[in-house]
């Protein structure tokens, strides 16, 4: 089991604390961490808002135009980074990564070439966006990330 010691999270094992209902398997039952959510969902809209912003300037018909999307796609890109240094002080790697990778692929396919491109969504593409969340929620929900894992606290206990 992933140490609370250790100054990180999962998503639904160790996000919040003190929480007295217990689950399924005997665990405490924990109240999710604002501060968590925020920087989840900061990194997976700023992601997308960077990527829609970069493939405007790909597509730009002026060297001014090109050059702000490049601009704002690349400060929406660093405010994704800083969300997600702030998610990893507060969940292991092994869970983040996939979690906004993950993610921010699936807002970037729907939202960016679905919803604002027009571009093509096909079948296969819907089979395997249902895959790929399908894997996000595995990791993500408790126990997913955190069993058979003995990860050790600061202390080394």
């Amino acid at each position: 089991m992933l140490s609370e010691g250790g100054g990180h999270a999962t998503m639904g094992s160790t996000i919040g604390r003190g929480c007295r209902r217990r689950s399924r398997k005997g665990r405490p039952m924990t109240r999710p961490n604002l501060a968590v959510i925020l920087a989840l969902a900061g990194n997976i809209v700023l992601a997308t808002t960077a990527n829609i912003l970069l493939k405007f300037s790909a597509d730009a018909s002026s060297p001014a135009a090109f050059v702000a999307f490049q601009i704002a796609g690349n400060l929406a890109g660093l405010g994704g980074i800083l969300a997600y240094t702030s998610l990893l002080a507060r969940m292991p790697i092994h869970v983040a990564f996939p979690l906004t990778q993950g993610a921010a692929a699936l807002s970037i396919a729907f939202v960016g070439s679905v919803v604002i491109f027009r571009e093509s969504f096909t079948l296969r593409e819907a089979l395997g966006f249902a895959a790929v969340a399908a894997g996000i929620l595995l990791i993500g929900t408790e126990g997913g990330a955190t069993d058979g894992i003995d990860t050790p606290g600061k202390d080394g206990s």
